[in-house]
């Protein structure tokens, strides 16, 4: 069902996100909130999407590029339409699960063989650059055989978008403020350090993140229903 009211309270959570009324931290408060209350299904889903685009450790105010942008305005231009969004989740079995757990096996093995040792920790690194490679080719792999086109998500296509567009003639897209592309969350320095802690956790962890890779992978469908 739509609601109006939760609508554009998302929508104005949104617009004074990305004007520096709020912060990172405030638009999170707002998003769980709404996304919890609210029984628009479109509204949950722009919601949880929204948190991948801030951080929400270290409070900042809007660090987004310039597709980022457009993106938080089609946002907008969905929500002020009685579009509805739907989530379409199914699972799948591929070749990827049979090979993380041929690599999870041998894991195993080696933990039979060399007990809780420096050994032990060097073969759970090096399984874990065949895990990193197997979610790399999981993402290659969705990239390509995604629907969606990025440039006008969430909208199937540019005519869909057009026709929204003049249906809500009030709609005023705002224009990007090129200061944020200057604009980061940590420094480059910290950026690489957190990406390199990850990295070293993955390889040491790896048993545990193959485990997952072993199970059935989830496929999510974000879908317009008119």
């Amino acid at each position: 069902m739509i609601n109006r009211t939760d609508r554009d309270s998302l929508i104005n959570y949104i617009n004074q996100y990305i004007s520096e009324e709020i912060s990172a931290f405030d638009l999170d408060d707002s998003l769980m909130e709404i996304a919890d209350k609210t029984d628009d299904e479109t509204v949950k889903i722009v919601s949880e999407y929204m948190w991948y685009f801030y951080d929400d450790l270290k409070d900042h105010n809007i660090v987004a590029t310039k597709e980022e942008w457009d993106l938080f305005q089609r946002f907008i231009l969905l929500l002020k339409s009685d579009e509805k969004l739907i989530e379409i989740e199914s699972k799948k079995y591929t070749v990827r699960q049979i090979f993380s757990l041929i690599l999870l096996c041998i894991f195993f093995f080696a933990w039979w063989k060399f007990g809780w040792n420096v050994q032990l920790l060097m073969t759970s690194m090096v399984l874990g650059v065949f895990s990193i490679i197997i979610s790399f080719w999981k993402r290659v792999e969705e990239q390509k055989n995604s629907e969606l086109i990025p440039e006008i998500f969430p909208f199937e296509n540019f005519s869909h978008l057009m026709k929204i567009r003049k249906n809500n003639s009030r709609f005023k897209k705002k224009k990007y403020n090129r200061k944020l592309e200057s604009q980061r969350v940590r420094s480059p320095i910290v950026d690489i350090l957190k990406h390199l802690r990850y990295r070293i956790s993955w390889l040491i962890y790896s048993p545990i993140v193959l485990l997952f890779q072993s199970l059935p992978e989830k496929v999510k469908q974000i879908k317009i229903m008119t």
